[in-house]
């Protein structure tokens, strides 16, 4: 209920300027909306929220306070996980997840380096 009061507030003392912006003063009016966009988003962000809410299709991170795609759209059941291995992805049982199998030889370990391409060699002595 607490968290709730300041954004009340903010929109209570937003409402006369959103009512005149249609009037005259199209500027102020657009100068003070952003204002008030930006103190609410100030405020849920402060709330440990994200700086709007998320749409269906994302989530809050917390930690940057903004919103993150869900795989598959957040649509895949608790006994499913996105496959995103194709061109759409799609939900798929968690029975039927890939696995690697190594077969007598071990999983590679650290970076793989990869030699640089040979050099080009100058115009005039192209074919």
């Amino acid at each position: 209920m607490m968290r709730s009061i300041p954004v009340a507030v903010i929109m209570l003392l937003g409402c006369p300027v959103v009512a005149g912006c249609g009037s005259g003063a199209n500027a102020l009016g657009a100068a003070a909306n952003v204002a008030i966009g930006a103190a609410v988003g100030g405020v849920r962000r402060a709330q440990g929220g994200c700086y709007t809410w998320c749409d269906p299709d994302h989530f809050c991170n917390p930690a940057t306070g903004l919103c993150e795609r869900l795989d598959c759209g957040g649509r895949c059941k608790a006994d499913e996980r996105c496959d995103l291995s194709g061109m759409v992805p799609v939900c798929v049982p968690k029975e039927a997840a890939p696995r690697v199998i190594y077969e007598n030889a071990e999983p590679p370990k650290g970076p793989v380096r990869l030699d640089p391409p040979p050099p080009v060699p100058p115009p005039e002595e192209l074919p």
